[in-house]
This record gives C-alpha cells, structure tokens and sequence, in this order.
C-alpha cells in the first residue's frame, strides 16, 4: 500500500538537490534567454524617451545620481555596460540594450526555476506514481519554459526591457531573491545560497525601497522550512524537550530575525547620525530599541542552542553589505557630475536622496478606506487583463496544494506519506511563492497607495510587474496539476499526443502578447529625440537655438530630454549619434525653473555654471571622467544662497501686501513663515528665474520650456518652434504691432499644423501616452501665451490642437472650458467636460 501512494522516486540521473538543474534544464533556459533577448531588442526604443530615461541614461553615461533613492547599483551597472561592454551607438541605446540583457536573463532564470519547481510540484502529488516519468518530465519542461515566456510577455517586463532605465532591474532583483531562496531550500544545511540572497536583497534595497516587500515572503518561507524541519526530527520522549526541539528547528528564522533587528539598529544609527546626534533617552531611540533587540535575542538564542551566533552575524553582513553599495551616491556626487540629484555629496543631499525628500511623506493606505479595495478591484482586473480571469483562476489551484502539505505537519502522529510530503521542500517554495505575491500586491498597496486617476495608475504599474511574475508562476503551478490529472485520467494517450498537449502550452504567451503588443513595441519610439532635438534646432523656418544659450526646463521631459541631449548625445563620436552626426549642443545651460527654490539644486548649479564654481580637477577620478571640461566655459551668474534668501523675503513681503498668488499657503509658526504649495514655490522660483534672466540677458539668449506659469515672462515669450524664446525686452502687444504678430502666428500655425498632422498619423504615437501628453502639454503652454495676450481665436484654436494630439489631457481640457465660460459659452464648456469625463 505504500507504495501505491508515494510518488516515484527520483532515476539514478537526478542530480544532487544542490544544483538547480538538470543539462537539459539549462538549455532550456538558455533557450528562452536567446529569444528573448531577440524578442526584446527588436522592439526597444532606438533612442531616449520621454519618462525618466534622459536623466537616468546621463547618470548612469557619466556616473551622476539620479532622482531618489539614487539606484547606485544600476547607475555603477549602466556606466560600466556603456563604456565597457557597449561602448557604441548612442547612449541611450546602450542602456536600452542593458535593459534587453536584462529582461533576458530575468527570462532565463525563470525557466529554470519553474522547470525544476514544477517537478519537484508533480513528484509530490499523490497521483505523480501512476504517471510515467518521461511524460512528467515532458509537462515540467513545457509548464516552465511557457510560463517564463508567459511571464516575459507581460506588460511590467516587455515594456521595460524595451526603455533605457532601471525599473527592470527592479523586477528582476525580485526573481533573483527568488531563485536563490529556491536554490537554498534544496539543501538548507547549506549556507551559502542564503547569504548570497542576503547580499542580492540589500542590494535590491538600495535599488528602490520596494523590494522590502520580499523581507515577509522570505521569512515566511524559512519559517515553513523550519516547521518540516520539526516534523521529520525525531520526538523527544520528555514532553517538555520538544519546545526546545521546536525552536532549533526554526534556528535560520531565528537568525534572520536577529540579523533583521541588528540590520535596522545599525542602518538607522547611520541615518541618525546623518540627521545629527540626539538627546532623547535610549529607550525612545527606535534604532537602538532594534539593536538592543537583536543582541538580547541574539545571547538568549545561543544560550538555549536556538540559533548561531557566526550565521546570524554573518546574515547581517551580508545584508549590511549588499547596502553598502549606496556608498557610491556621495562619491559620485561630490566629483560634480552633470546629474547630481540631491547634492548627496553634503549630509543634507544625502537625506534628501535616502528619505526621498522631494516627495514628502509616505501616505500608508488604511484598510478601512474604500479608496484601498478600488486599488485593489483594479489591480486584480489588471491581472486578468494580461493573464484572462481562466488563468487567473488557475492560480488558485495551488492554494489546496497548500492545504494538503501544510496542514498535516500540524499533527502529533504521521503516516509515512505526510513524513514524505514534509521531506521535500514544496512546501516551503509555496509559501514563499504565495506570500511574496500577496505582499506585493496588498501590501504594496498599502504603501504606495496610488491615487485613483488615470495618470498615477499607470505611473505605479512598474512596481506591481514582481506581482505579475509570482501571479504567472501559480498559473504555471495551476497548469501543471490540471495536466497532470489528465494524465491520470488517460494513461493511455499515445506518447505523441502527451508530447502535442504540452506543446499546446506554449501558445500562453500570445496571450500577453497581443494584449501588450501596441504599447509595448517601442522599435519606433523616436518621441523623446523629437522632443530633444526639436528644442534645440526645431526647423520649420525657425533658426537653431544661439550658441551658449541658457535653457529653462520645466517639466520631466524639458530638463530630462535636454540634459542628455547636451551631456550625451553631443559628448559622443559623429557616427554614434542617432540622426544628427552634427548635432552638439554642449555649450548650452541647462537650468530648471522649477526648482530654484531647492538649495540642494541651487547648490549643485552653483558649481556647475556659476562664477563661483570648482575646478574639477582636484581629484584624479573627476580628471578620469572629464569633469573638468563638461561644463560650458564661460561661467555665468547664479543666485547664491543669500539671494535664495532674499528672494523669499521678498515673496514674502509681497504675501504681506497682498501680491501673493493666488493658493499660496503661508503659515506663522513660532514666529518662522512656512511656505507651501506650488503656487508659493513656484512664485519663489520666478523671482529667482527673473534674477538669472537680468544677470545674463546680455551675453546669452534665453529660451523656456513651459511647466508652470511664470508671470513676468509671458511679456517677453514668443513661439520658437516646441518651446518659448526669451527676448531681452518686452515685445509690444498684438495692436501695437499686429504685422509682427501676424508673423508670429503664422509661423506658428504652420509648424505645429505640420507637427500634428505627422504625429496623429502615426499609429505608435496614439499607443505612446507620455508622447502625447508631452507635446499636447507643448501646444496648451503657446495657447496660454495667446490666451494672456488677447489672441483669443488663436489661442483656442490652439487648445483645439492640443485636445487633438491628448483627448484626455486635463490641462487642455480645463483651460479650454475656463476660455469658453470667459466667453459665455457655456453649452461648449458643458459638452466639452462632458466629453472629456
């Protein structure tokens, strides 16, 4: 009878559970790895684009910091691939192809994962003897490499293994977290695999916060490895010596706990230590609270043999070491680099860029918010959008396969088939693969907590792409039951007809496929070097922008774009650059308006174009990177911290004689003035902004891309082609001088008539969303200066235009309808609102 309900075991070829496995699995993975890398650099984008790529691609081209927390690892990554492994074609498509590499290895070691864990899954069902081996080995072959195709088809892995930037590293330092923690329960004697993940997961911290939401599923997992530990251990005759049995089998999840609690103490004595020594007692002091934990622990668990002190230490290290790589945020940042985000080389940039201080703080979702439970309806419709509600439900098939080896371990008496069961380690890869999937789904919801409009919905689509993933390998899972019960049924279905059904598998991936094939394919995304190039030399009768000009960028794409446009692509070979092998704008300045009134910017514009700025060369890195001679020549004058500060006594001044903008919020606190709200910073950033302007005017033209409006510079705007021209003094008015705005207009008209016409025909511009928002944001700021100056049939028409390049563009939207209730029209207001909710 025993045998009758023991799996089969394992032919004389199996190798040793160390390994991960077999010759044939690793050419498989190899396989997938080839054509995905195929699959993936035939769609990436040739060029940069519109999102974060400008900035991230020029950190990582000349060793910068990008935005918080300042991805060191894929910055370090991205400047040796771009310069050592890929050392031509334009930067961008370097990046991109680091990007490919990336996903395709994310690819290939999901195949070997599933292949392995799916047969280590159908081995340990009850039915797995009445099935032949050959045929088993079929299913999990065909099970794995499907779903890590299924998987590389996704929306969260094919579009971003198509863009120069870094959220794929993200998604793929969870699946390597993955992998590692499954190499490790094949042989949990052995340590090594667990330091490593360790060392991967601090790591992957470092690279962006959200991997923490590992931490759970890992000691989730180790916690269910400990509990077959106890279960397979013989049972002490003295009842009460298997408590002690107890917590000695559960030694790893001790350890990680110490190491956890000693990781937290020491990271947060460092990040004290960053803010300034503190004077409250210890035992108000989290950071010590946490070591004092860890070491307390730490001698309790060695005193009673509950853990090692050598495994912990070293688990804690591991951890502490993989974070460790932030070290290269302040170095990096004090060579003065082009993107230095932050101003991280002084105590406090660094906390700006570790705290994330530009965007205030996390707002933790509450489960009694209904706002929570929508998030949550729509991240499951976005599941069974990629996947169908069918496979979707077959991911539910594994939470039995839970219950069938969980639940007897709980039990005082065993049959020999639970001590089986509990002697593989199935059990605790579903409880990783099942916690780290709910993790990343409610619990990352609960810390993001996106808020329910279009926009911000699909700016936090990146970070559930590792939800997606656990998501596809329960479907994997579901798949391989469900064949393997038909198996069961026809023991007698001809060998080809087995070998046909599991082929049959690998049509799944289609079915992300041509959900995500539109807005995935970025092969001709060339929007972000039409929005680059275009600033600076925008044709259609308008003459290239003057030689040493200063450029105001304002919104993500304006600075972004033209930073690497200057700092990159013109800091390049002729023959590498994508277009335009004359194209070299590295005399121009590149300076956002929306940030003058961040000290931690202002400092580092201070040393990259002020007359008070650096040599560079003090240091024998910033000779090596050429940071001596990145920066245009001629210094001109930036606003030095006093200015800052005069400049917000002057706003204000204003507040108190009621020229404030409207919305400022200014608050009297203990006798400081807190300002906040973007129309009070923006405010400070104009005065600031109209400082450089008359300090320079005279040796350098000036030119703005629009964000948000700035008051005194609307006299002084004319179109230049995508963005505004700064004229040194004010232009006169349309009926002062209409034969001058006449020209204007016309020119303008003729070159965005054109613009649009070539744009809205294009079928890749209707799936690329920050395309069109970008250059519908372009159209509505040149409206808004018709607007401002009394064209009013010109500046709706506009409008119009910008609608037609972003039907859901609220900025075009709302200042169309504000135009049309200005005019009385309100039946045009009413239907467009109408139209646009």
């Amino acid at each position: 009878m025993r045998a009758s309900i023991e799996p089969s075991p394992a032919p004389a070829t199996e190798p040793s559970p160390i390994w991960i496995a077999r010759r044939e699995d690793w050419w498989l993975a190899a396989a997938t790895f080839a054509f995905a890398a195929a699959f993936y650099g035939a769609h990436m984008a040739p060029e940069v684009t519109l999102e974060y790529s400008g900035e991230l691609v020029t950190a990582a081209f000349i060793l910068g910091v990008p935005h918080p927390p300042g991805y060191p690892l894929w910055t370090l990554l991205g400047f040796l691939w771009s310069h050592g492994i890929v050392p031509f074609g334009n930067p961008a498509w370097r990046i991109g192809l680091m990007s490919v590499f990336t996903g395709a290895l994310l690819v290939g070691l999901l195949t070997l994962v599933m292949v392995r864990s799916t047969r280590l899954l159908l081995h340990a069902l009850p039915w797995a003897h009445t099935i032949d081996e050959e045929r088993l080995r079929w299913l999990a072959a065909s099970v794995g490499v499907s779903t890590a195709l299924f998987f590389g088809a996704n929306r969260g892995v094919w579009y971003w293994a198509g863009l120069p930037e870094q959220a794929i590293q993200n998604v793929f330092c969870f699946l390597v977290a993955g992998f590692l923690f499954f190499w490790w329960i094949m042989r949990p004697q052995r340590m090594g695999a667990l330091y490593l993940l360790l060392l991967v997961f601090g790591a992957g911290f470092v690279t962006h916060y959200t991997s923490l939401a590992m931490s759970v599923s890992l000691l989730a997992g180790v916690f269910a490895a400990g509990l077959t530990r106890y279960q397979l251990e013989p049972r002490a005759e003295r009842p009460n010596a298997n408590a002690g049995r107890w917590m000695r089998s559960q030694e790893t999840f001790w350890e990680l706990g110490v190491a956890a609690l000693l990781s937290t103490g020491i990271i947060g004595a460092v990040l004290d230590k960053l803010y300034g020594y503190t004077y409250d007692p210890l035992f108000k002091r989290p950071e010590m609270l946490a070591l004092f934990a860890g070491l307390i622990l730490l001698m309790v668990g060695r005193i009673f043999r509950w853990l090692w002190i050598t495994r912990a230490l070293i688990c804690a290290g591991a951890f502490l070491a993989g974070c460790a790589i932030y070290l290269y945020v302040p170095i990096a940042s004090a060579t003065n680099p082009p993107m230095n985000w932050g101003y991280a080389a002084t105590r406090e940039g660094l906390l700006h860029v570790i705290c994330r201080g530009q965007y205030g703080r996390v707002q933790f979702a509450s489960l009694g918010d209904p706002k929570y439970w929508i998030n949550v309806q729509m991240l499951i419709a976005g599941l069974c959008q990629q996947y169908s509600h069918v496979l979707c439900i077959f991911g539910l098939l594994t939470l039995p396969l839970l219950a069938v080896w969980a639940i007897p371990l709980f039990r005082k008496g065993q049959s020999p088939r639970q001590r089986l069961l509990a002697s593989t380690p199935v059990l605790p890869w579903l409880t990783f693969v099942w916690v780290a999937f709910l993790a990343t789904t409610l619990g990352m919801l609960i810390v993001i907590n996106p808020q329910l409009n279009r926009i911000e919905q699909q700016e936090v689509t990146k970070f559930f792409a590792p939800a997606h993933g656990f998501c596809a390998i329960l479907i994997g899972y579901g798949l391989a039951v469900l064949f393997s019960l038909a198996l069961r049924t026809w023991r007698n279905l001809p060998t080809m007809a087995v070998r046909a059904g599991c082929l049959f598998l690998f049509a799944l991936p289609l079915i992300p496929y041509f959900t995500n094939r539109d807005e995935c394919a970025l092969e001709t995304n060339d929007f972000g070097y039409e929005f680059g190039h275009r600033m600076f030399h925008p044709g259609g009768g308008y003459p290239d922008m003057e030689k040493n000009a200063v450029l105001f960028g304002g919104t993500d794409p304006g600075r972004f774009v033209s930073t690497y446009m200057i700092f990159c692509e013109s800091r390049v070979p002729p023959s590498a650059r994508f277009r335009d092998p004359a194209f070299d704008r590295a005399d121009v300045y590149i300076i956002t308006q929306n940030a003058l009134a961040d000290n931690t910017y202002m400092r580092y514009i201070r040393d990259q174009y002020d007359l008070s700025r650096p040599t560079n060369n003090t240091t024998r890195l910033q000779r090596a990177l050429g940071r001596d001679h990145v920066y245009p020549p001629e210094p001109i004058r930036i606003p030095t911290q006093d200015d800052s500060t005069r400049a917000f006594q002057q706003f204000v001044e204003d507040w108190k004689a009621g020229r404030a903008p409207p919305g400022a919020d200014i608050q009297l606190e203990g006798g400081r003035v807190q300002v906040t709200g973007v129309q009070a910073v923006m405010a400070i950033n104009g005065i600031l902004a109209k400082w450089i302007f008359d300090w320079n005017k005279e040796q350098h033209a000036f030119y703005v891309e629009e964000s948000y409006v700035i008051p005194w510079m609307y006299p002084y705007l004319h179109p230049a082609g995508i963005i505004f021209k700064i004229e040194n003094n004010p232009l006169p008015s349309p009926t002062e001088n209409r034969a001058l705005w006449d020209d204007i207009l016309a020119k303008d008209k003729s070159y965005w008539d054109k613009l649009t016409a070539e744009f809205t025909a294009r079928k890749d511009f209707w799936h690329n969303i920050p395309a069109r928002r970008s250059f519908s944001k372009l159209r509505s700021a040149i409206a808004g200066l018709y607007l401002w100056r009394g064209l009013i049939p010109e500046a709706e028409y506009a409008f119009h235009q910008s609608l037609q390049l972003c039907p859901d563009s609220p900025e075009a939207a709302f200042r169309l309808a504000d135009l049309y209730v200005s005019q009385r029209h309100y039946d045009k207001a009413h239907k467009l609102m109408t139209d646009y909710l």
